[in-house]
């Protein structure tokens, strides 16, 4: 009687080691797959950052590229015997007709004029840019990039059939007016002026 009570415990206590090492192995196998679904998941966003990084190096070299090559081939060509002049305290450069001269090089406020044409352009940078318009009236005002910058263009008339064209912008938390003044001499000539002018905006570049 006792053997047979004996067995029957035995058998007891060999299921219930059976179910516990049963419940045991599925609790091991059930985090060993959460802890395989956390590594796979944590690889996926590695390799998603990594594709976001490309993606935005991408398109921040394609605007750059698109910025930086603003003057046609036709353009390049017509300014080819151009002068540069090199701002070495605001590390900018740009381009303007030979027939035009420099009249000041102080470097908060570059000047040329071309007196044939009666006309002088200023390059404010900084301090310099502070100016008023008294005396004229806003024509027209428009959107434009400037050296890979946001700009504003606009367009003055004054006394006497002047004009003024203002172009504001900033680069590095540095302000900047780029302006030209001139007397409407007719369509066709005045026309001229501003497509220089509008060339002049083109060729600047920041080292």
């Amino acid at each position: 009687m006792t053997s047979k009570r004996e067995t029957i415990l035995i058998v007891i206590f060999v299921v219930l080691v059976f179910i516990t090492g049963f419940f045991v192995f599925r609790t091991y196998s059930f985090g060993k797959d959460l802890m395989d679904r956390q590594r796979s998941n944590e690889r996926r966003i590695v390799r998603l950052e990594e594709e976001l990084d490309i993606v935005a190096l991408k398109k921040k070299n394609a605007v750059t590229t698109d910025c930086a090559t603003t003057l046609t081939e036709t353009e390049q060509v017509e300014m080819e015997l151009w002068e540069t002049y090199e701002n070495t305290s605001y590390d900018y450069v740009f381009q303007y007709p030979q027939s035009w001269s420099l009249t000041d090089t102080n470097l908060d406020n570059i000047k040329l004029e071309d007196k044939e044409a009666n006309l002088n352009m200023q390059f404010r940078s900084g301090p310099a840019v502070k100016i008023t318009y008294q005396g004229t009236k806003l024509k027209s005002s428009e959107d434009i990039l400037v050296a890979c910058q946001k700009a504003k263009k606009s367009t003055y008339e004054g006394i006497e059939d002047s004009r003024l064209i203002a172009v504001t912008f900033q680069k590095n938390n540095t302000p900047f007016v780029v302006m030209i003044a001139f007397d409407y001499l007719g369509a066709s000539l005045s026309s001229d002026i501003i497509e220089a002018f509008d060339l002049i905006l083109k060729s600047i570049q920041f080292k």
